[in-house]
């Protein structure tokens, strides 16, 4: 499933999919890899020097834990107020391993949806009339 606002649309109308059932309001979908975030990618993954890391003296990396990606220095498409989360893959004395990929980029996920409520006033209505 690439959209996940189709498949909530799917769910709003109560449309029989192959890929998924529901039982009242209970909806159960697979997703496959890369389907609700952007798919894994090498090339998101690379090795700084630790001079392009703009730590100050309150933070100290860690091995798989988050930073924001204003830290990172000279990179492409990374700026001053980039506070997306990149991983720290690996560290050591010189270099600093940057892994730039969304968390579940490699995971299949089994969602469960349950639809408590639903309404959708005059106001809410986009397109066909569902959101």
């Amino acid at each position: 499933m690439k959209d996940l606002g189709n498949l909530l649309r799917r769910f709003y109308k109560r449309e029989k999919r192959s890929d998924a059932f529901h039982d009242s309001n209970i909806f159960k979908v697979r997703v496959d890899e890369g389907g609700l975030v952007p798919p894994y990618s090498e090339n998101n993954v690379f090795s700084l020097p630790l001079s392009r890391v703009d730590m100050d003296d309150n933070i100290i990396a860690f091995p798989n834990r988050f930073y924001p990606r204003q830290i990172l220095k000279g990179v492409t498409g990374i700026f001053k107020g980039n506070f997306i989360p990149f991983r720290v893959a690996k560290i050591d004395e010189t270099h600093l391993t940057a892994d730039l990929n969304h968390p579940l980029s490699r995971n299949v996920l089994d969602l469960e949806i349950r639809l408590s409520d639903s309404r959708i006033s005059p106001l809410d209505r986009a397109g066909d009339g569902v959101i």
